[in-house]
């Protein structure tokens, strides 16, 4: 769900999306179907989780036996994550940053990383920026993984383009995407499309359920409804033209040094 650019927008985007378990369309499975396919024989992993969010995936991981430095800048996801790492008893696993995706050489050391993990969140700073900009964190032979907003068709309907062009204009074809992850300095080793369901379930199932709460709170607010209004109007988009768009999990393999 794009992020609001004004202050009350913000505030209700956060309202609806606190205490979502998921921040993104996605599933255990999937996650674990991505990560399969580069670590078959289960080694253990340095993973960098670039906008965790509430960190359910960061705890998943790390109950898998992983190293995690979990990153997001909304300090309730934060919380969240340090009291959902303690009660899985995987808090010894996980070093947690209250940090901003754009600015990580503050924090993170270049060339640390078995892995790059940015699920739902790589479209905050863009696919292609972030792909050359997190480049730096990764061991030579490193892998980037990632689910990212993807259009399943080159001519999408006019009222799902519109309403993309103007929240995420970055939004691309899977086989654009393809050319970007070449360009740099990766190689594709899979990419798979979640299914519809995998947006319902955990994220606007939960998410539709809140809005309906907020409407009797804000009831006669009209500033607020408005902002409620236009966080639903996403998801009646996503029912009516699912087939056009949907998230894709892209994993490569970095295969050349950052400039």
């Amino acid at each position: 769900m794009s992020l609001p650019s004004n202050d009350l927008g913000q505030e209700i985007f956060f309202e609806i999306h606190n205490n979502l378990s998921r921040q993104g369309p996605g599933s255990i499975q999937s996650t674990f179907r991505a990560l399969q396919t580069i670590n078959s024989n289960e080694t253990r992993l340095n993973i960098l989780d670039i906008g965790c969010g509430p960190g359910m995936i960061t705890v998943e991981l790390a109950k898998l036996g992983h190293s995690i430095t979990a990153i997001d800048k909304h300090q309730p996801f934060i919380e969240i994550l340090s009291t959902q790492a303690k009660e899985q008893q995987v808090s010894h696993r996980i070093v947690i940053l209250h940090s901003d995706m754009f600015c990580l050489e503050k924090f993170v050391d270049p060339h640390m990383f078995d892995v790059i993990w940015s699920e739902g969140s790589i479209y905050i700073i863009g696919f292609e920026r972030g792909l050359t900009e997190w480049k730096k964190f990764l061991k030579e032979d490193g892998y980037f993984v990632c689910s990212e907003i993807t259009w399943r068709t080159t001519h999408p309907p006019a009222e799902a383009h519109a309403f993309w062009t103007k929240n995420y204009p970055e939004m691309r074809t899977q086989e654009e995407n393809f050319e970007i992850i070449k360009k740099c300095g990766y190689e594709l080793i899979d990419s798979f499309v979640l299914d519809e369901k995998e947006w319902w379930q955990e994220y606007y199932g939960p998410m539709e359920a809140k809005i309906r709460q907020l409407r009797i709170k804000y009831q006669g607010h009209t500033n607020e409804e408005n902002i409620l209004n236009e966080q639903q109007y996403e998801i009646d988009l996503y029912k009516k033209y699912s087939e056009s768009y949907g998230y894709v999990f892209y994993i490569m393999k970095n295969i050349t040094n950052p400039s």
